[in-house]
């Protein structure tokens, strides 16, 4: 017989899964306490930027945070493309409408004077 896991009756499948597949992923629900501490942590420049990535892409990370991080650091990249966006429509606007803005401005100094 080879080693097929059914022929153990069940009684080593899991063992048989873990050597397979690794250990089983932690997916225990995490506590208040915990949480806070997470919330500290990515509330530190760039420290918490890079835990969101090690906690998002490393082993032994609760599924829980994981999911999380991974949700925050795509949230992070929309936002920094809207950003960009915005940044770019507001420099194109401002160097499109500079002629005229410059002419708006020495009529305004005309009729002040």
């Amino acid at each position: 017989m080879g080693h097929n896991i059914f022929t153990y009756k069940g009684l080593c499948i899991m063992e048989e899964i873990q050597q397979n597949y690794g250990k089983p992923e932690d997916s225990s629900v995490m506590s208040i306490k915990d949480w806070l501490i997470t919330l500290v942590i990515t509330a530190i420049p760039l420290v918490g930027l890079i835990m969101l990535f090690v906690w998002a892409f490393g082993d032994g990370t609760n599924l829980n945070k994981r999911n999380w991080s991974k949700a925050v650091l795509i949230f992070y990249v929309i936002v920094a493309v809207l950003y960009f966006v915005f940044f770019v429509l507001i420099v194109s606007m401002f160097f499109a409408g500079g002629s005229d803005m410059q002419d708006t401005l020495r009529e305004l100094e005309n009729m002040s004077n």
